[in-house]
């Protein structure tokens, strides 16, 4: 008789995917404008605001605006610190 293992149960299945979806989202090589509010914590209208004053580089494909890994990273990096 063979005997296997199984996995215990994950009760917290909730974090656990959105654990997940996170870290898939870290890989991304762009954002659309609502994952952008969800990483960096800013709302929505704070984000337009910075793509209108230039701070924040913004393209568009069709109708998606759309900010690379990397400007959302820079734009980051320029905020000023709490003191």
């Amino acid at each position: 008789m063979v005997s296997s293992k199984l996995p215990a149960p994950n009760l917290d299945r909730e974090n656990d995917l959105s654990t997940r979806e996170t870290a898939s989202e870290l890989r991304l090589l762009a954002y659309r404008i609502p994952q952008v509010c969800k990483l960096s914590g800013l709302g929505r209208t704070s984000i337009y605001a910075a793509i209108k004053s230039g701070a924040l580089i913004a393209r568009r494909y069709g109708r998606c605006t759309i900010i690379l890994a990397e400007d959302l990273a820079a734009f980051l990096c320029n905020l000023p610190t709490n003191r």
